[in-house]
């Protein structure tokens, strides 16, 4: 070779040497290793790279899922399902601003863009590997609809957060129906008579009800004032009613017009309540048991978000190591913050706050120019923008979108000259809220965690265990500091006289470190008992009380166990709610019978009944005559006791007792209507004061006496005379095919059942700490994957967790290095 010949080889040497160098050695890395239940865990150095793994990793497992949330958080279902999702989208892109979300993500600091579009393109990655083999790799539900996946960006990562945490657990609120019932109270009972049993219906505070925070400081329950009603424009009642949602018995989206859904919605809440198909989500538990009160480790942290129950699983299981981060647990809708989750130091939990966020104002309109409202002395100009909706097979849609300086326009009424808009304390914070729960991850004592609960502007209840064992609790979100008079549970003026001054500071929320009871417990119980219900008639804290259940077990044990912390779970999820408050007055009322009258027999298998809803012999009925008898009796309870004085318009909020008598969409509650009742009982002894009397000057022994006797006979027709026969069937526990929204999030075919409702997280988390560390584990069934494939079925961990839920069993969630070694079974790369 001559000296000109080595030379370029030289050269093309180097150069082919610089290019290897280039790809193998500068470009950055993600390790994802998958454990044996298919659980990813995630390895960079960078948080671009962290998340860039994340989003890759859920695309794998979800992306239909993801998908759909998407859409339905973005209002753009009907341009892949078509035109019976025009009223959906519309109804979003009211409810959630895109626009909003955007200009916050925009804002946003590098290392804090970096999480969402590492997220995103992790998204995109695996979305365009796709394209190498569709048939095996292409969920089967995008061809059965018939479209393909389209691109992520951070702003679409944030709008999921936006939807399923902001929209869902803190935009509810039930002032237009509120003043709508009082104002049909004022036609049956007159104004002053009216306002009295308003107050018992929808109280703003029961000192009674149990409390998270345990103080004995409470104040008096407040009372409406006359001047502040009055103080309300005159409104008919067929304009007080919020546009809203309804779904079908399988939870799949009811394409109807308002009159219609109204219509639906009352009658599905009359048949089964606030957790049936037309009800209200009332979710989660939690117990922490502290260093103190621990019989075997240094304390615990057991959660059940309570999401309801769906195919794929509402949450997410993922590991995350790096950048700051070492973290495993299992995320809600698998959004980038992990809600359920511990660090080498912490480990944090969350309920639902249901605390009062919204407001709804009356605007009044200009007669001359009704694009004009009345504020601060002057009409002004509401702002309006169009959106374009896309309709697959269709043209497109084009609608105006009304704003006010509270917020959006969900309702005006042109002839009567007034609107509602809509004003909520997080619009604006939604991704600030994200990057709070975010900020959780990091945490490593109770003032970081603390200082990140604050910056959350969403009612949720923050939980938090460290290593040696103490334990906390902060009642999370921003809440309006109301204008005096104003009361929170109607609507407001809108003239500029009752706004908001600022929110509540957060050293004035409720909050406690390590209390000397030695345990934190809530099940979305009241969070302190200075602390106000909400506006909801639906949410109205007093001393019957499902956390009841966990507090007397807690309060019996000197100590607990591993055993025990499980052990409460189960209990509690089979455990009726109703039978406690209302076994002694029957007691009473039949004490003096003799034991052959109907009504002492119903009592007497009452009293015999083990106060829980099982089928321990599998044969699909539940296992006692006691459900039987005290769903009738409390059903015609409420019927005796309260339609006449509700009246017939208004009494379906309270009609049922909300049993577990149908598939249920959420957790079983004690209905207002049974609390209603069981303060009306107790009289005086009521934290609600009982200044009318539902019983209408009826001895209530006498009234319990009638109901008992006319169930028993209505039973006895159906059912026979042998009361051991009598059984109400098992409600089935059904993962639905749709998200919370009724948007399809797989196929119909694809929801699963299991034999019976248990009254339990939609997953379960337990967190035990040790000196050396914190174990993990947690059962997030029907499985991790949602994936099935056109042409090759089923993922494997599409259903695995069945069996381990029904069992009240929970996987190993592996954190250390080695712990995950110990069991990967399968590794990827991924260069950036």
């Amino acid at each position: 070779m001559t000296g000109i010949s080595k030379q370029v080889s030289l050269i093309l040497f180097l150069l082919i040497l610089s290019a290897v160098s280039h790809a193998d050695f500068s470009q950055k890395e993600v390790i994802i290793k998958r454990d044996q239940k298919g659980v990813p865990h995630i390895y960079a150095d960078d948080k671009y790279g962290l998340f860039l793994g994340y989003g890759y990793s859920v695309a794998q497992d979800r992306l239909f899922q993801m998908e759909m949330i998407r859409r339905s958080a973005k209002g753009t279902v009907s341009e892949v399902l078509g035109d019976k999702y025009i009223s959906f989208d519309k109804a979003m892109r009211v409810e959630l601003s895109i626009t909003s979300v955007r200009e916050q993500v925009e804002a946003l600091l590098p290392n804090q863009r970096a999480v969402l579009e590492g997220y995103a393109d992790g998204m995109n990655r695996w979305i365009k590997f796709i394209e190498t083999d569709p048939d095996k790799l292409l969920p089967k539900e995008y061809a059965v609809y018939n479209f393909l996946p389209r691109m992520w960006d951070a702003v679409d990562v944030a709008m999921v957060f936006t939807a399923v945490v902001a929209d869902r657990f803190s935009d509810f609120s039930t002032e237009l129906e509120n003043l709508a019932l009082l104002n049909a109270l004022q036609a049956q009972h007159g104004e002053e008579k009216a306002l009295v049993i308003f107050n018992q219906l929808n109280w703003i505070n029961d000192p009674k009800a149990p409390t998270t925070v345990p103080t004995k400081v409470a104040k008096k329950a407040s009372l409406i004032k006359e001047n502040e009603y009055s103080s309300l424009p005159k409104i008919n009642r067929d304009l007080l009613v919020a546009p809203r949602m309804v779904f079908n018995s399988d939870g799949s989206y009811k394409n109807v017009n308002l009159k219609e859904a109204v219509s639906y919605y009352k009658s599905e809440l009359a048949a089964s309540g606030i957790s049936g198909s037309a009800g209200h989500a009332s979710a989660s538990n939690i117990w922490l048991i502290g260093q103190s009160k621990s019989e075997d480790s240094n304390g615990y942290l057991l959660n059940g978000p309570q999401f309801g129950w769906i195919n794929p699983s509402y949450v997410y299981s993922v590991g995350l190591h790096g950048a700051g981060l070492d973290v495993v647990g299992n995320s809600y809708f698998a959004i980038p913050p992990i809600f359920f989750a511990h660090n080498k130091h912490i480990a944090w939990g969350s309920t639902a706050g249901m605390g009062d966020t919204v407001d709804y104002f009356i605007e009044e309109l200009n007669p001359n120019n009704l694009d004009e409202y009345f504020y601060k002395g002057r009409f002004r100009p509401m702002e309006k923008h169009q959106e374009i909706i896309h309709v697959k097979g269709l043209e497109s849609i084009q609608f105006n979108i009304s704003r006010t300086v509270h917020g959006p326009i969900v309702r005006q009424d042109n002839h009567s000259k007034i609107a509602f808009s809509r004003k909520r304390t997080w619009d604006g914070k939604e991704v600030q809220s994200l990057f709070a729960f975010m900020d959780q991850m990091e945490a490593t004592t109770y003032d970081q965690w603390k200082t990140a609960a604050a910056r959350n502007a969403v009612s949720v209840n923050w939980y938090y265990i460290d290593k040696a064992g103490n334990i906390g609790y902060f009642y999370s979100g921003h809440f309006p500091n109301r204008a005096e008079g104003q009361d929170s549970r109607l609507p407001t003026p809108g003239t500029g006289n009752m706004e908001w001054q600022g929110v509540i500071s957060p050293h004035k929320l409720p909050q406690v470190y390590n209390p000397k009871i030695g345990y934190i417990v809530n099940w979305n119980n009241k969070p302190a008992n200075f602390w106000p219900n909400g506006d909801p008639w639906y949410v109205v804290w007093t001393s019957a009380d499902r956390a009841t259940e966990l507090f007397e077990v807690l309060d019996s044990k000197k100590k607990m166990s591993y055993q025990d912390v499980i052990e409460l779970n189960r209990t509690a999820s089979f455990k009726d709610l109703n039978i406690r408050y209302f076994l002694p007055f029957l007691e009473n009322a039949v004490s003096e019978l003799p034991d052959s009258d109907m009504a002492a027999i119903l009592v007497a298998h009452l009293r015999s009944w083990d106060q829980t809803w099982k089928d321990k012999d599998h044969n699909f009925y539940y296992d006692h005559a006691g459900p039987v008898i005290l769903n009738a009796w409390l059903s015609k309870m409420l019927e005796t006791v309260l339609r006449d004085d509700i009246g017939s318009e208004f009494f379906y909020l309270y009609q049922s007792p909300g049993y577990a008598i149908e598939p249920r969409t959420s957790s079983t509650n004690i209905t207002p209507g049974v609390k209603i009742l069981y303060n009306a009982l107790l009289e005086e002894k009521s934290g609600v004061p009982q200044r009318f009397d539902f019983f209408n000057g009826q001895k209530k022994s006498h009234v319990i006496l009638s109901t008992l006797r006319q169930i028993g006979l209505e039973l006895s027709n159906r059912y026979g005379g042998d009361l051991k026969k009598w059984r109400l069937p098992v409600a089935r526990q059904v993962f639905r095919s749709v998200n919370f929204y009724g948007i399809p999030q797989t196929l119909p075919q694809l929801s699963i059942s299991i034999p019976i409702t248990m009254n339990r997280g939609s997953e379960n988390n337990l967190s035990v700490m040790h000196n050396e560390g914190i174990i993990g584990t947690d059962v997030t069934p029907p499985g991790q994957s949602g994936f099935v494939a056109q042409t090759t079925g089923f993922s494997q961990h599409y259903r695995d967790q069945i069996g381990m839920y029904l069992r009240f069993e929970q996987k190993q969630l592996p954190f250390t290095k080695e712990e995950v070694e110990a069991v990967a079974v399968r590794s990827e790369k991924l260069k950036y």
